[in-house]
């Protein structure tokens, strides 16, 4: 198991694998409710839209899908980066943040038109998510840092200090 993320309402936890199998199961009893697929690569990332019922998976085969939950079907699927993605988080009002290999941070729509790039240059991105309110986007790269940016117009906003002070 690569990725895992429990559903906002806890009623699920979805499973994403090596081979891009992407598994529901139920919370509360451990049974397997869904299996999808479609995925021809490594899935790396999970996320819920808010109200439970689509899961968006990421994928080292450079595409993001949707999935409706309530009948099993594929909403969506759009390639999202170059060289696989790494990351993706959806946001509360169904907004997407995903990165990749491809060295860049792109913001989707709730239907998975792109909004805009972000090119990080310093190190390969690894993981996205959005602040609690969306109006940010956060993501950390292979070295340990982390970058922040406004969701809004891409604009860098800062770095996060990681490291407590030395005494």
């Amino acid at each position: 198991v690569t990725a895992l993320e429990f559903s906002p309402d806890s009623k699920y936890l979805a499973t994403g694998d090596r081979n891009g199998g992407l598994v529901v199961w139920e919370a509360g009893s451990g049974q397997e409710q869904i299996t999808f697929t479609g995925h021809r690569g490594a899935i790396t990332g999970l996320s819920w839209r808010s109200d439970s019922d689509v899961l968006i998976s990421s994928s080292e085969d450079g595409t993001v899908k949707m999935w409706k939950v309530s009948d099993g079907q594929q909403m969506r699927t759009w390639p999202a980066h170059n060289g696989g993605v790494l990351s993706v988080k959806s946001a509360r009002d169904g907004r997407i943040v995903s990165c990749g290999r491809d060295n860049q941070i792109t913001l989707w729509d709730a239907s998975g038109t792109r909004q805009r790039s972000i090119l990080v240059t310093n190190e390969l991105p690894v993981r996205v998510a959005f602040s609690h309110d969306g109006g940010r986007v956060i993501g950390s790269d292979w070295a340990g840092n982390v970058a922040v940016w406004n969701s809004a117009d891409g604009k860098d906003v800062g770095k996060l200090r990681l490291n407590p002070p030395t005494l």
